[in-house]
């Protein structure tokens, strides 16, 4: 017996239904101990016996049912130099609104300040940011 788990990326799951799915045909394989795919995070772990099944097996049953199989490591490289690149992007944005905002926007008590000399573009974005605080804590715009 030659016990092996693997993690990979199933990409293309788009709800809980798509787990069972991918559990139910990775699970009919000869060999498997386990299986456990994740929604929310697009992996499946699978414990199986390498002398009666391998990865190769394991990936076809996957992909038949329509997703798509990524490695962990290759799902990592790819990923990592966009996110990077998106983080610091996304400081330097932040940091130049802030520099900019500080001294045309927030008074000197810290609060917006709305006011007839405001554009109606930071209006704008101002109730844009607003509707995205709703989402975020009612679930939707109210």
């Amino acid at each position: 017996m030659n016990e092996t788990a693997i993690t990979f990326h199933a990409r293309g799951m788009h709800c809980h239904g798509c787990e069972h799915v991918i559990e139910a045909a990775v699970r009919n394989l000869a060999g498997v101990r386990s299986v456990s795919a994740s929604y929310p995070t697009e992996t499946v772990v699978v414990d199986y016996d390498a002398d009666a099944t391998n990865f190769s097996a394991i990936r076809n049953s996957v992909e038949q049912n329509g997703y798509r199989v990524v490695l962990t490591e290759e799902a990592q490289r790819r990923r990592s130099p966009f996110i990077r690149l998106a983080i610091i992007v996304a400081a330097l944005a932040a940091l130049a609104a802030l520099i900019l905002f500080d001294t045309r926007w927030i008074s000197a008590e810290g609060e917006p300040d709305i006011a007839q000399h405001m554009s109606l573009g930071l209006l704008f974005l101002l109730g844009l940011l607003t509707g995205f605080h709703c989402v975020g804590m009612c679930g939707g715009f109210v």
